[in-house]
């Protein structure tokens, strides 16, 4: 019989595509909620922060942001993404929860090869050139 496999402490309860101004900044990008034990959550955003800067220069995204805010037993994650890579956005966040949370607790991390690789592919999948002329001219006239 095998034992039964603990439940995580680390645990992501969503993950969204924000296209513009929200409680984290004025940026859009994709924002995940996590919770731990208030012990994890200093090792924890520090592991992700660094995940999450490792994949977004490994996909190029090199002029991206992370920015965490924390809140009692956990945070807010995000990453900033160009307008229309938000579903990518969501790739990467997600991959960095799960890697820093492996990292924490000691597990295996998820590859960052293979994710990266993916992640680079759906990227040149949801580029839309006009989307992303549009949001800058918008930008521009501080719309």
């Amino acid at each position: 019989m095998t034992e039964p496999v603990a439940e995580s402490p680390i645990v992501l309860h969503d993950s969204r595509r924000v296209p513009g101004p929200n409680l984290l900044w004025d940026r859009p990008g994709a924002v995940a909620e996590v919770t731990c034990p208030d012990e994890l959550a200093e090792p924890f955003v520090a592991a992700w922060a660094a995940q999450a800067r490792r994949m977004l220069d490994g996909v190029g995204w090199t002029e991206e942001q992370v920015v965490a805010r924390r809140f009692p037993h956990g945070a807010s994650v995000a990453v900033s993404a160009p307008i229309d890579g938000l579903l990518s956005a969501t790739e990467i966040n997600e991959w960095a929860v799960a890697s820093a949370a492996a990292r924490v607790l000691g597990d295996h991390a998820p590859q960052y090869g293979v994710a990266a690789k993916k992640i680079r592919r759906m990227i040149r999948r949801e580029a839309r050139p006009a989307l992303v002329a549009i949001h800058r001219a918008a930008a521009a006239h501080g719309a």
